[in-house]
């Protein structure tokens, strides 16, 4: 005899169809439940409720505070994380191990993603220029998964609109800046086709956000990097070259009022990238020693080190390529890499010219007009 049969939920109340399908448990294939259909008059039903509460308080409240409510509701499924996996099994009879680990461990993140205001808003920035408050307004500030959530939705639209993946970038790779930040490991953001700019070419300062500048160690890989068991040896047999790079960041949020999630999901913070055009062998470098030097209209400002960036450029890689292939995006043979900052980043203006020297990669330069 089958104990739980679910009902339908229209409006405040329950409805039994009497038309039921069966809820399988996937280990061992005994029915967990009955599950009342809905027809299509009750599915019309239950649409015109929906629409019929958009005309009310909830519909007359502003998109902010619904998405504010969402989280709310989201940080108490949180907070009583155990009351609600007791819940659905009293509800549905599945497993602990089910309603923990299947059903309410995405409901948090559910309610926080569902919402999009905080990919539209940063869209909305990169199409118009409009800088906005920070996103963590929305998804909180220390939700990382919902804020990576947010960047794959704009990664999706890039994609959409025609740009292709080239590879990624890795911030927040010097241990003072991820202290700043509360966080504990670097982050990362997608390098698309139309970020790049030529070795010397001019970047059309009114089409940036913000921008700041920084000098970093770019590789490129000769090799797909799908598993999530990577060594440093795989590391360097996957590396083709290396170049010195510019990356050029800006932030969607105004004056740079960024907390981890808001860099997160605004891609890490990321604008555009500049490679060098002296490719060199890892043979030929010491990652970790190279001295780099970055001026500004000839005068130095920026001075470190391979070590800055996590102990070595390579260390760093690595994480992002472990990173990378845990989550579906691994990556591919041909991509590039920009390792992460030698030094401090410095704002730049229009009519800047920035020059970075890393020994044993030569220079890059850029001129902001």
């Amino acid at each position: 005899m089958i104990e739980h049969i679910l009902k339908n939920y229209v409006n405040g109340a329950f409805i039994d169809t009497e038309q039921y399908f069966d809820n399988i448990n996937p280990v061992d294939g005994s029915i967990i439940s009955h599950v009342s259909e809905a027809d299509e008059a009750l599915v019309a039903r239950a649409v015109a409720v929906a629409r019929q509460s958009l005309q009310g308080e909830w519909g007359e409240m502003p998109v902010s505070q619904r998405c504010k409510l969402l989280h709310e509701i989201a940080d108490k499924i949180e907070e009583r994380f155990e009351d609600f996996v007791e819940a659905e099994i009293a509800d549905t009879g599945k497993s602990y191990f089910q309603a923990r680990t299947i059903d309410i461990s995405r409901a948090a993140p559910n309610f926080r993603t569902f919402t999009g205001e905080s990919a539209t808003t940063l869209w909305d920035v990169w199409q118009n220029g409009q800088l906005c408050n920070p996103v963590r307004e929305i998804i909180g500030d220390s939700d990382i998964e919902a804020a990576y959530q947010v960047q794959e939705i704009n990664t999706q639209k890039h994609l959409q609109k025609g740009h292709r993946l080239v590879g990624r970038k890795i911030g927040l790779t010097a241990k003072t800046v991820q202290k700043q930040l509360g966080v504990e490991q670097p982050d990362y953001g997608m390098l698309f086709s139309d970020m790049d700019v030529p070795d010397g070419d001019f970047i059309d300062y009114s089409k940036l956000h913000q921008p700041k500048v920084e000098a970093e160690i770019a590789f490129m890989l000769n090799q797909d990097m799908d598993d999530d068991r990577l060594t440093i040896a795989d590391m360097i047999g996957a590396i083709d070259y290396a170049v010195v790079a510019l990356e050029i960041v800006g932030s969607r949020i105004a004056d740079w009022n960024i907390k981890i999630t808001d860099t997160i999901a605004d891609n890490a913070s990321s604008a555009m990238f500049v490679l060098g055009q002296s490719p060199r062998k890892l043979s030929d470098i010491d990652l970790r020693l190279c001295g780099m030097v970055m001026e500004k209209q000839g005068e130095p400002v920026s001075v470190g080190a391979g070590a800055a960036c996590m102990g070595s450029p390579l260390n760093a890689a690595l994480w992002l390529a472990k990173t990378m292939a845990k989550t579906g995006y691994p990556l591919r043979k041909n991509d590039i890499i920009l390792s992460g900052a030698l030094g401090p980043m410095c704002v730049a203006s229009a009519g800047d010219i920035f020059e970075a020297r890393i020994e044993g990669l030569g220079s890059v330069r850029t001129c902001f007009e």
